[in-house]
């Protein structure tokens, strides 16, 4: 029994190491990395209290050129330092996306031209140097690789955008955090690969990723272990370059031209999934999109508009109490590991918090009963939702009913069988 829990710890040790992050990145416990995208700026104190109740740790906003610098090297940051000193009340850091064109350079144009890359490298750098010291985390531009916000995306020009942006960033602010591409799609493979080749592992802390097109969350095992393996073959030696999930939401209606639309239960099952997913592999953050329905809430059937924890009138979606469930259940938990069922249909995942074990448990399949070993008399099984049930434990198993939506088993008392025993299998 002491060679497993000397193997496990070691396990753990290596885990961590391979997935090392700048200090100034969040720990692994939930919910420090957990998140959602936002569309205001200044202070909003209603919205950033709910926004905190939620258990979210992380907003992510434009932080747009054109809106900050309207006369040449002349820039404005007043309702952001009102967003950043708000969200700050409540222990929320923020991502600044660096974005978007600017039309007193380039008429609009991406910063294609030295002269323009070096004008956006100023705007990052005035940026950096005035919110220092204040935990904000910059994202160099958003979805370079999608011509609508890119005009004929190449990820050679996108890397040399990069490389000046993240020096003058550093210059003004050598232990911020820097991260990009913010690459729309699991499809964005090519691209990725192009802009590693081209360099920008020297030019980021961590890579951003937006997983949309993966039809269910757990479709993005298999592009995070395909991004891992290229940050390994391309990344620089003996530096670690986390994975950032940092934009990533289903669209709450019956269908979608994207074929990513899902009633409002279904969104909620999978933004409890997605989050538990991206933990799993290792991203210490992870940004739900988005925060609010869009738009004026009078087009129910257009995909943008849809993807909010909250509608239009600010009223709570079943994704918006999925999240406070999942905080709430899982406050200062990590991922120790996934636990085989004997299918790779079944997710049941163990989490530790101190000397004190929970599990996560749901099926991308077919429902059905699992059977889970415990040595405690009682446990608790929390819903997605939130509704508690005391289940008796006999013969030192529990019979749980999977299906899509997340449930928790918490023991009535400290669990012997899943803290020294984590490599049971059905």
């Amino acid at each position: 029994m002491k060679t497993a829990i000397v193997m496990m710890l070691l396990t753990m040790m290596v885990c961590g190491s391979c997935m090392g992050a700048p200090s100034s990145l969040p720990p692994p416990a939930i919910p420090e990395g957990l998140g959602v995208n936002i569309h205001f700026a200044g202070s909003d104190m209603a919205q950033v209290n709910k926004i905190a109740d939620a258990g979210f740790r992380f907003v992510r906003m434009d932080f747009g050129w054109g809106g900050v610098e309207t006369k040449k090297g002349e820039y404005s940051f007043k309702i952001f330092d009102e967003l950043v000193d708000s969200m700050a009340a409540r222990n929320i850091r923020v991502i600044l996306i660096l974005d978007y064109s600017n039309p007193i350079y380039e008429n609009s144009a991406p910063p294609l031209t030295d002269e323009a890359r070096a004008a956006f490298a100023a705007y990052a750098k005035a940026g950096a140097a005035h919110f220092k010291g204040r935990g904000v985390v910059w994202e160099i531009y958003n979805e370079p690789n999608g011509d609508w916000f890119w005009k004929q995306p190449k990820a050679e020009d996108y890397v040399k955008l990069a490389k000046v942006t993240y020096k003058a960033i550093k210059e003004a602010d050598q232990d911020s955090v820097v991260i990009g591409p913010a690459s729309c799609g699991s499809w964005a493979r090519k691209y990725l690969e192009e802009a590693f080749k081209s360099g920008l592992l020297e030019y980021v802390d961590a890579v951003s990723v937006h997983p949309y097109g993966c039809k269910k969350p757990e479709d993005a095992n298999v592009f995070y272990s395909w991004l891992r393996r290229k940050i390994s073959q391309y990344g620089p030696k003996g530096a670690s370059r986390p994975i950032i999930s940092g934009e990533w939401g289903y669209p709450s209606l019956p269908s979608s031209t994207f074929g990513d639309g899902v009633t409002l239960e279904g969104q909620a099952d999978y933004l409890a999934r997605m989050l538990l997913v991206n933990t799993m592999n290792g991203c210490p953050i992870s940004i739900w999109y988005d925060w609010r329905n869009d738009g004026t809430g009078t087009n129910p059937g257009d995909r943008e508009h849809n993807f909010g924890t909250l509608f239009f009138d600010f009223k709570e979606k079943p994704s918006y109490v999925a999240m406070k469930t999942l905080y709430k259940e899982l406050d200062g938990y990590s991922f120790v590991r996934r636990i085989s069922m004997g299918t790779i249909n079944d997710y049941v995942i163990l989490l530790r918090k101190g000397g004190d074990y929970r599990i996560a448990a749901w099926t991308v399949g077919d429902a059905h009963t699992v059977s889970i070993p415990v040595d405690t008399p009682v446990v608790n099984v929390v819903s997605l939702m939130g509704d508690r049930k005391s289940m008796a434990v006999e013969n030192e198993t529990i019979n749980v009913d999977l299906a899509g939506s997340v449930q928790y088993i918490e023991p009535a008392a400290p669990c012997r069988r899943w803290a020294l025993d984590t490599s049971w299998r059905k």
